[in-house]
């Protein structure tokens, strides 16, 4: 990657070298440490492109909500699988390695001026690479797609009680295709996952997986398991989710879910999506 570019206090992108932004900012000498004195007087992002990755210089707690956005709307088509994030903090540089620009993005709220960014969609999915896997954030579902591969997508009959189940039990959703139709019914539903309000798990045995007591939620959240059904590929989606469980509760969460198409006895055909939760809060 061999671009080299400043993200300023309204999320607009720049040369790191550009005459026009010194002016604008009266620095005189670009070629001489604008990058640097963006990023630590004015509170600008300054993304370089390095082997196999990206470079990102903020300053924690000058940088804007605005400007983290910016450089996510950079990163994103760039998919890099490498980020090195350096962080001036107490007059010192941190560095910290990361992934994927939703691991960027997540770390960047964190250290905004102005406090997390609230999404106001109440259901946003974002497919991500499979590739994102290898992060260390999914390890524990990766023996989960090496059977997957192995098999061929061919589900062992006594799957909930193998090795490559252990620890994932409680957050799986396994969905089954029944009639002619082809409505997903819900086969297991893990204890954590919490979809009612006061209610137990096995009692969602049999359902249609859109079927929750937020229906907008059900049938956006569900799109993917149709999506999935009957396809050849795994896929892997980045979540942030406003959930009404109750009439009085509503839970806000960021997840990922791994879903996976899988075949059963005979023609049967199954969704699995395993969901590795990241930042949840009730609201009554």
């Amino acid at each position: 990657m061999s671009y080299s570019i400043l993200i300023d206090r309204k999320g607009n992108a720049w040369p790191d070298h550009s005459w026009e932004l010194a002016r604008h900012l009266g620095y005189r000498h670009p070629t001489l440490g604008l990058a640097a004195y963006a990023v630590e007087k004015r509170g600008f992002i300054h993304l370089r492109g390095q082997e196999s990755g990206v470079r990102i210089a903020l300053r924690a707690g000058r940088v804007k909500l605005v400007t983290v956005l910016g450089a996510i709307l950079a990163l994103t088509p760039l998919a890099p699988r490498r980020i090195v994030l350096a962080l001036l903090s107490d007059g010192e540089w941190v560095y910290e390695m990361m992934t994927s620009q939703f691991e960027f993005a997540e770390r960047a709220e964190q250290l905004a001026a102005d406090g997390p960014i609230d999404v106001r969609q109440p259901f946003l999915a974002v497919e991500r690479d499979i590739a994102a896997l290898s992060s260390p954030l999914f390890c524990q579902v990766r023996p989960l797609m090496s059977m997957w591969q192995a098999t061929r997508g061919r589900l062992p009959e006594d799957f909930l009680r193998s090795p490559h189940a252990a620890g994932l039990v409680d957050r799986l959703i396994l969905v089954r295709g029944r009639g002619a139709t082809s409505h997903l019914i819900r086969d297991h539903v893990g204890d954590g996952i919490r979809l009612r309000d006061q209610t137990d798990a096995s009692s969602m045995i049999g359902t249609d997986v859109d079927d929750l007591p937020d229906r907008d939620y059900g049938v956006v959240s569900s799109r993917a398991y149709y999506e999935s059904y009957g396809s050849s590929r795994p896929r892997l989606e980045s979540v942030h989710a406003t959930v009404r469980i109750s009439q009085a509760a509503v839970v806000r969460g960021r997840y990922d879910r791994l879903l996976m198409p899988w075949r059963g006895s005979g023609d049967d055909a199954l969704v699995m999506c395993v969901s590795i939760r990241r930042k949840l809060s009730f609201v009554a």
